[in-house]
């Protein structure tokens, strides 16, 4: 959820791959960066180039909320949630 929190504000994302969908909600040089878990000097790096690059945070920023209003609205989670049940009632 904070994530999703940060990417409806146009946040550049740096986070883990931890098996859990993170790599689904921030997608690896679209939205952000992902490092690997407990690589210490590659998240490092990752949130410094963010830093850095105002042009490269506002990319990422803008995808973020587009991706958020993509995959994530309200809305969308409906549609996919009564997709679902139609799938099932066949």
């Amino acid at each position: 959820m904070v994530l999703l929190e940060a990417m409806s504000y146009g946040k550049a994302i740096v986070s883990t791959e931890l098996g859990t969908g993170t790599s689904f909600v921030n997608v690896h040089n679209e939205t952000g960066y992902v490092v690997s878990p407990g690589n210490i000097k590659e998240l490092a790096g990752a949130i410094n180039i963010i830093l850095s690059d105002e042009g490269l945070r506002n990319k990422f920023g803008e995808a973020g909320k587009r991706r958020v209003w993509q995959y994530f609205s309200l809305q969308q989670m409906i549609d996919q949630i009564m997709g679902v049940y139609s799938e099932m009632l066949k």
